[in-house]
């Protein structure tokens, strides 16, 4: 609300009166004294650390839910290429699926606003609320994994959540029914031999998982004794998934110091293009949707429990710097009142 000072005293003006208006209202009421400029001042700046520390815990939310980049851990997670939680599912699946860490965001935002004057209650909600949306999903699959116990409709939400353990029993399941029949090999052949190019072009070697298929499908399997070459025989389907798996899986340590960027990209693109000759056989022999929904499952299950662990280590340091923070407050609190 635009503030003049009058010769008698401040005047309060509505906001939607121009500075225009305002002058001519002025010189009416005061036509002898000389109308003073309006004071019209900015909205106050966020100042002091716990309303940055509010605002950065908002901030992280709004990384986590819409992938931006507000953020530092933002930033890293954009340039990581990691999907935001509401890419290709509702917002109460995104919700929920995401509920330790932006349980996570909203206790640092509420720490920041309980040392918010006028703002303290509202933080303190944000607090419990965030702590409670934080044990969302853990609390939720505990049940199924004690003895089956807790409330049934608790374990039957669980039983909705992607599970590993499921999944793999289900790829076990296909492997068995199709694993003897060939796959098309020219896809990933040609991603696989693209990075022995880069070898050759002065990048590290390729990563073992193409190493270890350019030697099944190439080399010869045994010589004759009069020197002509057998070829390996077609590579199946079993094979084909072992392959997969090694280079979807974690690099040990030295292998993943060793490559470099272009070789990692290389790898990526192998395994993609081995899991479309994947898909592509399983559709050919009737297990294609069936196929698709567990190694779907089997993504995502691992995804949840990395998610699980992260936001478990997140939300120990949260604790601990919120209790940290809260301590300064309490030291701090004297001198902010004097």
């Amino acid at each position: 609300m635009p503030r003049v000072q009058a010769p008698d005293g401040p005047i309060d003006f509505p906001d939607t009166m121009k500075d225009t208006d305002i002058e001519a209202a002025m010189a009416k009421l005061y036509p002898q004294s000389t109308t003073p400029q309006s004071t019209i001042a900015p909205p106050p700046q966020t100042t002091g650390i716990f309303p940055r520390i509010a605002q950065w815990g908002k901030d992280l939310s709004t990384d986590l839910r819409e992938g931006t980049d507000l953020t530092a851990p933002g930033r890293f997670l954009h340039m990581a290429g990691a999907r935001p939680l509401r890419e290709g599912v509702s917002p109460q699946t995104a919700e929920y699926m995401g509920s330790p860490e932006l349980g996570v965001s909203k206790v640092i935002q509420g720490l920041g606003e309980t040392g918010t004057p006028g703002q303290r209650l509202h933080g303190m909600g944000h607090v419990a609320g965030g702590a409670l949306q934080t044990a969302t999903l853990p609390l939720s699959i505990m049940p199924e994994t004690v003895a089956g116990t807790g409330p049934a409709a608790v374990r039957g939400f669980s039983r909705l959540l992607p599970s590993a353990e499921r999944s793999g029993n289900s790829l076990s399941e296909i492997e068995a029914a199709i694993g003897h029949h060939p796959i098309n090999i020219e896809e990933p052949g040609n991603a696989a031999l693209e990075s022995m190019t880069l070898a050759s072009r002065g990048n590290p070697a390729p990563a073992k998982p193409i190493q270890n298929f350019l030697t099944r499908t190439t080399a010869p399997d045994r010589i004759t004794a009069g020197g002509a070459e057998i070829s390996h025989p077609p590579l199946t389907f079993k094979e084909g998934r072992d392959f997969y798996s090694a280079g979807r899986g974690k690099l040990a340590t030295d292998e993943a110091t060793r490559l470099n960027s272009k070789q990692i990209r290389a790898l990526n693109e192998f395994t993609h293009s081995l899991g479309n000759s994947l898909q592509q056989t399983a559709d050919e022999y009737g297990r294609g949707p069936e196929y698709a929904k567990a190694i779907t499952e089997y993504r995502r299950a691992k995804q949840l429990q990395s998610g699980l662990k992260t936001a478990g280590k997140i939300g120990a340091g949260a604790a601990v710097a919120g209790a940290g923070v809260e301590a300064g407050r309490r030291l701090m609190s004297p001198l902010w009142s004097k």
